[in-house]
């Protein structure tokens, strides 16, 4: 069988799957908009949009009452969240872009020799199109990576895709309460601004480091009181999704108590006896459940939950953790 360039299949795949697979990285982005068009709606597009426009001001908040930054690191990091953007789903894409972009496909039952050297041929016109063109003129483009199963933040782009087919399940509903959204989208939303929120990287997407070194001795030092809280084991990669976490749950909570402000107060869920608050982290920590080995460092979400939380003083208010308990800390570790 033709595969897709860095298609990977599993020996012992039923041919089904192979051809899904194909299927998928080959046309996936009418895919994913006719997915999209029959279970994505308006008011699902427009919840998503409400919470992650409320994140990103949750942050924008932090970074104006943040302490060890200087004024003019403050202002440009400021200048760089007014230049974020968000790209939700593809409701908003036009569908005779896509058609246009596929115009030239020929697909034909009877050959399939032909029909891929097709998808590979428009699948290589789209990459050099791309070429000579500032970040940012050709970003519809980047829907075709929304088959993933993940927010994406681009780093030169300074924007975030949040793929419309994982806004379901556990992750998403809009007829649920609120204080449930902002835990799950709402903390990932949060979770990928802190740590997509680097210094190396300016408004533009250009690598650009616009942090002076005072400020950047300060961020480290805080940075490894999150770390130290890990085990050496732990690879770096862990220690961001710790930092991002930590925000992101900061982020999205303080959100959704500034929304409780403005609108009637949400019911808690039916037969517990958790309040909205208590809720919210549940949400928030039952996002993370899996299954895996008991010596699988990898997969530490356990972990990783309970030392975001154990460093939230929203946690401890809420669940009323004793000063000094395992939950509630005297020493915790934040850097926003």
């Amino acid at each position: 069988m033709l595969v897709m360039e860095n298609e990977e299949f599993v020996e012992g795949q039923p041919t089904w799957k192979k051809c899904i697979d194909v299927v998928q990285g080959s046309v996936g982005l009418p895919l994913l908009a006719m997915h999209e068009g029959k279970y994505f709606k308006n008011q699902d597009y427009e919840q998503v949009r409400e919470i992650a426009f409320a994140v990103q001001e949750e942050f924008r908040a932090m970074l104006n009452e943040n302490e060890w930054l200087d004024e003019i690191t403050r202002q440009t990091a400021i200048d760089k969240l007014n230049a974020f953007s968000f790209h939700i789903g593809l409701l908003t894409l036009d569908d005779t872009l896509i058609a246009n972009y596929y115009d030239k496909l020929e697909i034909s039952s009877e050959n399939y020799l032909k029909a891929m050297m097709s998808v590979n041929s428009v699948l290589q016109h789209m990459h050099y199109s791309c070429l000579r063109h500032l970040v940012g003129t050709v970003d519809w483009m980047d829907h075709t990576v929304l088959n993933k199963m993940d927010l994406i933040y681009s780093q030169t782009g300074n924007k975030l895709h949040i793929p419309g087919h994982i806004l379901q399940g556990i992750f998403f509903n809009a007829s649920r309460p609120r204080y449930l959204n902002y835990a799950t989208v709402g903390s990932l939303i949060g979770s990928e601004i802190t740590t997509g929120f680097g210094r190396q990287y300016d408004k533009h997407g250009n690598v650009n480091n616009w942090w002076g070194t005072k400020i950047e001795a300060v961020f480290l030092e805080k940075e490894e009181c999150v770390a130290s809280m890990l085990f050496n084991s732990i690879e770096l990669r862990s220690q961001v999704e710790m930092l991002g976490l930590t925000g992101g749950l900061k982020q999205s909570y303080l959100a959704y108590m500034k929304w409780t402000k403005r609108n009637a107060t949400e019911a808690p869920l039916a037969g517990l006896t958790y309040n909205q608050e208590q809720l919210f982290w549940i949400s928030a920590a039952q996002l993370w459940c899996q299954k895996c080995g008991d010596n699988n460092l990898q997969n530490f979400a356990e972990y990783k939950v309970n030392e975001a939380f154990r460093n939230s003083i929203n946690f401890s208010r809420d669940f009323k953790c004793s000063l000094g308990s395992p939950m509630n800390p005297t020493k915790k570790c934040n850097v926003w």
